[in-house]
């Protein structure tokens, strides 16, 4: 929100830094997909455990550790 504030309304000219917004926000972006993919990541894992703590199939285990390598 910082980068769009500062931003809004001014020429390209006259924004201060050698990047301009687009390149700002698409860098945050791509920080945000990162850190929201690891939990998630992480989440799956997690459930791979609970779920084989009762009987199952065995091959279910690799489509949760597919699910959990990420996108």
């Amino acid at each position: 929100m910082a980068v769009l504030v500062t931003s809004d309304e001014q020429p390209i000219k006259e924004r201060a830094g050698p990047f301009i917004t687009n390149t700002l926000m698409s860098i945050s972006t791509a920080i945000l997909k990162t850190a929201t993919l690891l939990p998630i990541a992480e989440g799956i894992l997690e459930f791979k455990w609970l779920w084989f703590a009762t009987p199952h199939i065995v091959t279910e285990v690799d489509d949760f550790d597919m699910a959990g390598r990420g996108p």
